[in-house]
């Protein structure tokens, strides 16, 4: 009995030091001073991302929410976004980020971080990464020079639409990559989690790797040769014209659309399927 005491006080206690929010929603601007290079997503509130001609941060929500932002910009220039610990109940809060620059962006949170282009941003390299719940969405379509890298670590989305001289998947985690269109130079795959790969779009060449229980929907992106290393035992759907390579060494199947010549290594039960 004397438990149950102490454990209804402790409970009604937490209960009692619940941060709500109160009040009208506001607008504040943070004091944040750049040159940014990224943004990263520490908390359960949401993140956008837009591409204007000067930096400015602006928090909306309930002004003792606001007050309780933390942020600061590292040693290499990403600004970093949380929330002072505290045991918080029902509140509305959302930062928006205008900045001419920046390449990294991270989601290590479980809010959602969006990111907008007005069309003429071109990046010379960019990184999304998701490691904690929430997702990363590219909201127009979006042009990188050189290296695109898109990595999921944690039960996070990320989507993306545009193209990049070379793009590089990863997927260790359980969230799933979702790219609707994808114009390339070379992509590579690498699904070693549960999370899947939806694609869409078109590379002259194209690898993939898949070492866990997710799976790669490949049929909507057509690549000339194609390198697929299959230890998994998810599947994997792919579209070759020229040349596909596959190697299977586990229990699951690779589906192929096309007509390529084929060279297929298989020391599993997996099998190289035509879906045509």
């Amino acid at each position: 009995m004397k438990y149950s005491f102490l454990f209804l006080a402790l409970l009604l206690s937490l209960m009692s030091c619940t941060i709500e929010g109160e009040g009208d929603i506001v607008d504040s601007q943070l004091p944040v001073e750049g040159p940014l290079t990224g943004v990263e997503l520490q908390a359960a509130y949401d993140v956008d991302v837009q591409y204007g001609p000067q930096l400015e941060v602006i928090a909306e929500g309930h002004a003792n929410f606001i007050e309780r932002i933390f942020w600061t910009v590292n040693s290499e220039g990403i600004l970093e976004l949380d929330l002072d610990q505290g045991n918080y109940g029902a509140y509305e809060l959302k930062v928006t980020v205008y900045t001419p620059e920046g390449f990294y962006f991270e989601n290590s949170g479980s809010g959602n971080m969006q990111l907008f282009t007005d069309g003429t941003a071109n990046f010379d390299s960019l990184v999304l990464k998701t490691s904690g719940s929430g997702d990363i969405n590219g909201q127009n379509i979006i042009t990188v020079q050189n290296a695109l890298f898109l990595e999921i670590t944690g039960s996070g989305n990320i989507s993306f639409e545009g193209s990049a001289s070379r793009a590089v998947g990863q997927i260790e985690g359980s969230g799933n990559l979702l790219i609707p269109d994808l114009q390339t130079n070379q992509w590579e795959a690498y699904l070693n989690g549960s999370g899947s790969c939806n694609m869409s779009g078109y590379s002259p060449s194209e690898s993939v790797n898949l070492n866990g229980s997710g799976s790669y929907a490949g049929f909507n992106f057509l690549s000339q040769n194609g390198s697929y290393q299959h230890a998994g035992s998810g599947q994997i759907e792919c579209q070759a014209s020229s040349l596909l390579d596959a190697n299977l060494s586990s229990s699951g199947n690779l589906y192929y659309k096309g007509n390529p010549a084929k060279t297929v290594t298989a020391t599993g039960s997996g099998q190289v399927i035509d879906a045509n």
